[in-house]
This record gives C-alpha cells, structure tokens and sequence, in this order.
C-alpha cells in the first residue's frame, strides 16, 4: 500500500463507517482536491456551465471515493478520488448537456475522417485537411468540436478491468517513453498502442496535453504561451482526444508493430 495521509482519521473511520464526524472530517481535508479539480475542468466545460454548477457533482464523487477506498489498494487516496471525482463531474455533463442526433452525427463523420486519414497516410489528419475531406469550413469544424467538449478528457476510463481503480489515457500517456507503473497490470499491447497514438500528434497537441495536465498550466497561461485565443486552445484539446481516442482504435486494429 502507498504511503496513507491521515492514517489515524481513516483508520477511525473503518471501525466505524457509520460515524457521520469521521467521514466528514475526510470530506473536509480533500476539498482542495475537489476545488483544484473543477478548476481543472475548465478546458471541457461548454461556455453555458458555471463551474459552481459541478460543485455538487464533485462532491458526490468524492463522498463516494472515501467509501469505496481500502487500505490495500496500491494507489494512494488522491489519485483514487480524482477518478472518481473527474467521472462524477463528466456524468453531470453528460446528463446536462445533450446532444442532437445531427450533432452526434457529425462527431462520428469526424472520427470516420480521422480514422480514414489514419489508415492512408499512418497519422490524423491535419484540421485543414479534415475539413476539407468534410465538407466544412475549419470554423464549421470549430463549432462542432466545441460541442463535443465535455465527453473529452484524458481522465477518461480506458479500461474497467479494475472497476475501483480504472486505467485512463492520463495513466499510460503521462510518460510515453517508459512504462507507467499504473499500466503495469494491463497488457504490453495496450501500452504499445496508446503510445503509438500519442505519438501520431502534432507537437503542438502533445504540448498542449502535458501542459494541461501535468504542469498545470491553466487556460489563459497556455493561450498566451501559443498566442491563440482560451478558446481556441479548448478547441484544439477537443480535437486532439478525438484524434488520440480514433488513434487508439485504429493502432488496436493493425499488425503489431514496434512502438519507436
């Protein structure tokens, strides 16, 4: 088991899960979780959401991580509750922010281009080039990214062969030139293709990526360092997990091949 933080409190509480003082305790000692967390958010919340509208969201998955986390688990309690807490404020999204069929088509026209563009030239697509194989103008696609952008993020689960503690594209791509110890339990192949996909990103979309989620660099920060619009950097965010998400289906699909 990972170091525990405030052994003494969660210790308390597992003696007695029906102590109301205990687990709001716990509540209280992550809440800088939960707020960092739907700071963190920014960059797929649709323009119509009040980041306070998630509050509640978040403090379902947190309440929810305090019950389901054991004492042998190997991850520590932090990176336990983000899963749970990011899954909880993406389940609110999605539940709030429905889509048209005609929307839901157009993303999947998308991902069908992205796909195809994969399998003739090995790499996605450029923006310009996807357009151009749609049918739309590059603003056109624009707009259809941006409705898309609550169902993309890198804390999605990738895998459910540990349903307490999920596999996510953040695990495995956050340094793909070595094996992340929170793949290990998961195939060499799987591996091998998420890296692979990752890889098929322009620099610019890898950037933007580890930026975001692991210097923490927020939206107006990676604006200025790109010299582009916050709203344009959302856009490029969502176009870029569509592409590493079709990515990934397209690589797990093909002959294995050496991930160099």
């Amino acid at each position: 088991m990972s170091e525990l933080k405030h052994k003494s409190l969660w210790f308390a509480y597992w003696q007695d899960r029906t102590s109301s003082e205990a687990k709001a305790k716990l509540m209280e000692i992550w809440m800088p979780l939960v707020q960092n967390l739907l700071t963190r958010i920014a960059i797929r919340l649709p323009p119509h959401v009040a980041r306070e509208d998630l509050l509640q969201a978040a403090l379902i998955g947190l309440y929810g991580a305090i019950e389901r986390f054991r004492p042998d688990m190997e991850a520590g309690f932090e990176a336990f509750a983000c899963h749970r807490i990011n899954g909880s404020m993406l389940d609110e999204l999605r539940k709030n922010d429905y889509l048209s069929r005609a929307t839901r088509a157009r993303i999947r026209k998308v991902e069908a281009a992205i796909e195809e563009g994969i399998r003739n030239h090995g790499a996605p697509p450029s923006e310009e080039e996807l357009a151009g194989t749609l049918g739309m103008s590059t603003g056109e696609l624009n707009r259809t990214m941006e409705t898309a952008r609550p169902w993309l993020s890198l804390d999605q689960a990738i895998s459910a062969e540990h349903a307490d503690d999920p596999l996510t594209l953040r695990d495995v791509l956050e340094n793909p030139d070595s094996a992340d110890p929170a793949a290990e339990a998961e195939s060499a192949d799987m591996r091998r293709v998420l890296r692979l996909a990752f890889r098929s990103l322009t620099s610019r979309e890898q950037k933007i990526l580890y930026l975001y989620y692991y210097e923490d660099l927020r939206l107006k920060e990676l604006a200025t360092l790109f010299e582009i619009t916050e709203a344009r950097v959302c856009q490029i965010h969502a176009m870029t997990i569509l592409k590493l998400n079709t990515a990934i289906r397209a690589y797990s699909n093909q002959p294995q091949r050496a991930a160099s």
